[in-house]
């Protein structure tokens, strides 16, 4: 009886990195590209101009795409937020 809870706390252990393991690597290449994305939006006067336009023709509110900041601990969870937001116009 014992040998068989340790082997489940073992294997709960590995289920728990591996979850950690993928939610990892999943943020890492989200962020990354969500952060090139909100980037272009942010230094091109063509692409907020494009977006704009885009925003006026659909029912998406008139918000600029934020970009994150490694110094603000929850600037990359309003970045999803916004391009979750902004997704009909951005598409």
């Amino acid at each position: 009886m014992v040998a068989t809870s340790h082997l489940a706390w073992k294997c709960l252990h590995l289920i728990k990195y591996l979850v950690q393991h993928v939610l990892f690597i999943w943020s890492r290449r989200t962020g990354y590209w969500s952060r090139r994305l909100a980037g272009n939006f942010k230094h091109s006067a063509r692409a907020i101009h494009i977006l704009k336009k885009f925003q006026m023709t659909t029912t998406v509110p008139r918000h600029r795409l934020i970009q994150n900041e490694l110094t603000r601990w929850n600037s990359s969870l309003d970045m999803l937020k916004r391009l979750q937001e902004q997704k009909r116009a951005i598409y």
